[in-house]
């Protein structure tokens, strides 16, 4: 399980900098940065997951998860 857990954690990195990368230009700080980054990301694989599982519709997934992330770009 370590190993699965390890790749998971490998797999998220580059997606959470790309989206600190985003966040960076606000006033936030880089712990708050790190910690939204991770969050947005988290929120849209939860909505890719319900789309995917066909609990919601795949536009309502989107539309959601972005006005989402671009709450927390509010800085």
């Amino acid at each position: 399980e370590e190993s699965i857990e390890a790749s998971a954690v490998a797999a998220r990195a580059p997606l959470v900098a790309e989206i600190a990368s985003l966040l960076a230009g606000t006033e936030e700080g880089r712990e708050e940065v790190d910690l939204a980054s991770r969050g947005i990301l988290g929120f849209a694989l939860s909505a890719i997951e319900m789309a995917l599982t066909g609990q919601i519709e795949a536009e309502t997934a989107w539309r959601v998860a972005s006005r989402y992330a671009t709450s927390q770009m509010a800085g």
